[in-house]
């Protein structure tokens, strides 16, 4: 059998000093560790076929206990442990997962601790030592007895109570109550399952309102909302949010103000209850009553008398393993809180911006960070601040999304709702409208979602270029991220380089048409290619349309250099100039942090505020002395009446009062105008950008949704068979009229895409195939190792009613536009649906 190694026999000797482990610098000189790549310390164990034999040790049988879940590991593969910085715990080097850690494991009276009172110095820890954690750890619990509140107070409630008619529980009164949105309260994010639970209606709410009411209904109320209300009461705080009690769910207006305002809800509470255990409501919190906690299996090896070591996962990968991580309503909920506390299983963890602590380990003493997994399954993407621009915000934007297609939802009238409030806050650091849940300035990257098992399933009330009008997993290539650099540069793979992609790339100039804020007009998602003034560059179609000029006829040509910019002398609506944000990168100093420079005025940024103490926060961290128009507005309430002031142009001759108005409609409850004003509009636009008679032609079916509109080169190819793969795949090929390779389409489903010609939409250039394209057969096609393709980026199309509906998307070889079927590819106006 292997010896042990001498980092092991002085982890054996490792002793408790009054009951206390040694602090992590003791911890590190009296394991004598060696100093690791990154600043960390570390030890060795030996070869992995070794440490497998070592049955006499107990942290080697430990380690191998803990991987037992990794296979085909090479037995020479040296394997090391490293002390997690500032942490007494440890983690294991490659080839193991980094959500893997081993730490010391508190007394087993630890366990006997009332959970009240660990959750309580949870928070306690975190407010004293993590300044930015909680936005409402500075105001104390409300007392039983509560003075009469001020008349600013008063005034700021009515307000908030109508535009937003946010209401609490008071688990010391006993009633459910209208608040401001900067009190002090507990939300709760559960799995709900129970089509028969209670749900307030318009008259309970009001009965409910009396002191003491609550009681009428406790015994219906779910096990979770009961432990809730106990859970909050036992730690000395007052108010608790939960969804089912303080919205009134008979009443569509109020359920829409509460979707408004569910960003900040969970960005605002003080925390967070996170009942992750179990597959409903039923389930309760477990460990806050006795024998209501799971008995798990845990990895434990015993080092010495009272000093015990456990494998222990990531919080992530635990919620991976739960339920409450499969429901599309709860992931909104989880990442927009600042601190939660969260049941699952047989533990109890606490998770903030700064740290991840569970209730038997000796870090939870600590108030440093816990390692967080890498991308993946098991990984818990937080929602970044607005105020730190586009590139945060368009990253998490890419994770979220495809985790929320992951998950599933009772309704598909959902798929926007149940996204809503994660999304409002992700456009708003984008500085772009939202058109169909995408970030309509970012269209062009965000109509490129690929199905992985082409399994998708429509939904038909949302529109098809979105993935909200789809149920099933999605990606977004990030092969649009990778830059290939000029003179011999190795290509780069990064977030920025997405602005690049657009600049260069993009195709397609798309206009939002819409009944819901344009009733005559477009809403414009590009921007000109100005020059110098009254002098602009042709737009990226009409450079490809002359590079092809063969296949197109020079009246043509002329006719998109002529009018492909419908109104050149509108306004740019906030568009962002891409050519400008490239060159901020570019001229970036290595070393500063944007974030901390403070930003000018932004309206877009103001709106998302949905209260007073949301409008202080945000204004605390803009530079408005450069802003003299906006020096004397420091209101939330005089900045809404701005706001509404500047939407009465479109909000006239809407169905719904401008007071609902968040930026965006949400979901299937939002309304469009009538189709024979989307008709009249449609009118004056072809009238306008083909100079054909409308009534020539035979008007579009228009659905209830918005469409995008541009011009595009449209072709066909032929659809051909499945790339060879050692997998399964649902990748097909894309063939010339003479049966050439020419391209590689991903289907949205399988199923339903036929096995003839299929229409194909141009939207913008492509350097690199996806993974697993039929591309990568085109061998008489493919670059010098390095280099990029030459690529267009196309979505597969169904033409009905004057629609072009989504039916997968596919990159092709740009010059497959010689090789497309007769007649060939022609341009044409896009309306896609």
């Amino acid at each position: 059998m292997a010896a042990c190694t001498e980092f092991c026999q002085w982890l054996l000797d490792i002793r408790l000093w009054d009951g206390m482990l040694p602090s992590h610098d003791d911890l590190a000189a009296q394991l004598q560790l060696r100093s690791l790549d990154g600043g960390e310390l570390g030890g060795d164990l030996g070869a992995w076929g070794d440490v497998q034999q070592r049955q006499d040790c107990p942290f080697c049988r430990l380690v191998v206990a803990a991987v037992s879940d990794e296979r085909n590991i090479d037995p020479h593969q040296p394997i090391g442990v490293r002390l997690l910085a500032d942490e007494l715990a440890f983690g294991l080097s490659y080839p193991f997962p980094d959500d893997i850690r081993l730490q010391f494991v508190r007394p087993d009276n630890a366990r006997a601790t009332p959970t009240a009172g660990r959750i309580a110095d949870w928070l306690q820890s975190c407010d004293r030592d993590h300044g930015n954690c909680s936005h409402t750890s500075n105001l104390a619990p409300q007392p039983v007895e509560q003075k009469a509140p001020s008349h600013d107070s008063l005034v700021m409630i009515k307000v908030e109570k109508f535009k937003c008619r946010f209401r609490v529980i008071d688990v010391n009164l006993g009633c459910v109550k209208p608040a401001s949105l900067g009190e002090r309260y507990v939300a709760l994010s559960y799995v709900c399952n129970l089509p028969s639970m209670f749900r307030s209606t318009k008259d309970q709410i009001d009965a409910l309102s009396a002191r003491g009411s609550l009681d009428s209904i406790l015994t219906s109320l779910p096990n979770t909302i009961r432990d809730a209300i106990d859970l909050v009461k036992a730690i000395g705080e007052s108010y608790l949010w939960v969804d089912s009690l303080c919205l009134a769910h008979d009443d569509t207006y109020d359920r829409r103000l509460g979707i408004g305002v569910m960003n900040s809800v969970y960005q605002g509470a003080y925390f967070t209850i996170v009942a992750a255990s179990g597959a409903d409501a039923n389930a309760g919190l477990p460990g806050l009553r006795p024998g209501t906690r799971q008995t798990g299996q845990r990895h434990t090896a015993e080092l010495g008398p009272g000093l015990k070591i456990a494998a222990h996962r990531s919080l992530g990968w635990h919620l991976s393993k739960s339920p409450y991580n499969t429901r599309g309503w709860t992931l909104q909920e989880l990442v927009l809180s600042r601190r939660a506390v969260v049941f699952h299983g047989s533990h109890i963890s606490f998770r903030c911006q700064q740290a991840e602590w569970s209730e038997d380990s000796w870090a939870g003493r600590l108030t440093t960070s816990a390692t967080r997994g890498k991308l993946g399954a098991d990984y818990i993407c937080s929602t970044p601040d607005p105020l730190h621009g586009v590139l945060p915000c368009l990253s998490a934007y890419m994770e979220l999304t495809e985790q929320y297609s992951r998950r599933a939802l009772r309704r598909d009238g959902d798929a926007l709702n149940a996204f809503y409030a994660v999304n409002r806050v992700l456009r708003t650091g984008m500085e772009s409208p939202q058109i169909e849940g995408l970030p309509a300035f970012y269209a062009n990257a965000f109509l490129l979602f690929i199905s992985p098992n082409g399994n998708l399933r429509r939904r038909p009330k949302f529109a098809s270029f979105s993935w909200a009008g789809w149920e099933g997993e999605i990606h977004w290539p990030r092969e649009n991220l990778i830059w290939y650099g000029e003179d011999g540069e190795p290509p780069t793979e990064e977030p920025s380089n997405i602005l690049r992609w657009l600049m260069r790339n993009e195709l397609a100039e798309w206009n939002s048409f819409s009944g819901n804020q344009n009733r005559a007009r477009l809403l414009r998602l590009f921007r000109t290619r100005w020059i110098r003034m009254n002098e602009y560059e042709p737009s990226h179609l009409v450079e490809l349309m002359q590079e092809y000029g063969h296949l197109f006829s020079q009246e043509t040509i002329e006719a998109r250099s002529k009018h492909s910019r419908w109104d050149r002398s509108s306004s740019d609506g906030g568009m962002h100039n891409w050519a400008e944000e490239v060159s901020k990168l570019d001229t970036t100093t290595s070393g500063t942090d944007s974030r901390l420079k403070k930003k000018s005025f932004s309206q877009t940024l103001l709106n998302l505020c949905n209260g007073q103490a949301e409008f202080d926060r945000l204004v605390a961290k803009m530079d408005l002395d450069h802003e003299p128009n906006m020096r004397g507005i420091r209101s939330w309430i005089a900045m809404t009446m701005w706001r509404e002031f500047l939407s009465l142009s479109v909000s006239q001759g809407r169905k719904h009062k401008a007071a609902v108005i968040w930026g965006d409609d949400c979901g299937d409850d939002a309304e469009t105008d009538d189709d024979d004003s989307r008709i009249a509009a449609w009118v004056k636009n072809v009238a306008k950008e083909t100079g054909v008679e409308p009534s020539t032609l035979e008007a579009p079916k228009f659905p209830k949704y918005s469409v995008l509109q541009t011009w595009a080169i449209c072709l066909q190819l032929i659809l051909g068979e499945a790339p060879p793969s050692e997998h399964g795949t649902t990748t097909r090929q894309l063939q010339s009229g003479s049966g050439g390779l020419v391209g590689s389409l991903h289907p949205d489903n399988a199923g339903t895409t036929g096995d003839s010609a299929v229409d194909l939409v141009v939207l913008s250039r492509g350097q690199t195939p996806v993974a697993g394209s039929a591309l990568f057969g085109c061998y008489q096609q493919k670059p010098p190792s390095g280099q990029p393709w030459d690529l267009l980026w196309v979505l597969c199309v169904e033409w009905r009613d004057g629609i072009a509906w989504r039916r997968g998307v596919g990159q092709i070889l740009t010059s497959a536009l010689e090789g497309a079927l007769k007649p060939g590819p022609d341009v044409r106006l896009v309306f896609l649906g």
